[in-house]
């Protein structure tokens, strides 16, 4: 028997870009080494480095628009952070490690609570 050309379904698909109101915008991620991405993110949080120090910011995965200047943040080091993830069995719990030889577990919905 021979082989029959199949037209595939996807080819006329394409990736559509998000409009510009449902960015998130202003997220200063710095240029430090890490051992992966500078964004992680959970089925509800986002995270990221920021400023020089092991400061993390967290945000909610539905946010929307410019990150102001205050937002709130996590002081989890005192060294730059080089790795961070979120637990794949708890969308709230954010692990973190750092040049300070610790490694930190942090909850964003507790802290928010606070």
């Amino acid at each position: 028997m021979a082989w029959r050309f199949k037209p595939s379904k996807y080819k006329n698909a394409a990736p559509k870009a998000a409009k510009s109101e449902e960015w998130i915008k202003d997220v200063s991620v710095e240029t430090y080494q890490i051992n992966g991405s500078p964004i992680t993110c959970s089925a509800k949080f986002m995270a990221f480095n920021v400023d020089a120090g092991g400061t993390i910011s967290v945000l909610p995965l539905d946010y929307k628009g410019r990150v102001p200047k205050l937002h709130p943040h996590i002081f989890a080091h005192a060294d730059v952070v080089t790795a961070m993830g979120f637990s794949p069995f708890d969308d709230g719990l954010l692990a973190t490690g750092s040049h300070d030889s610790l490694h930190s577990l942090d909850d964003p919905d507790v802290k928010a609570a606070k």
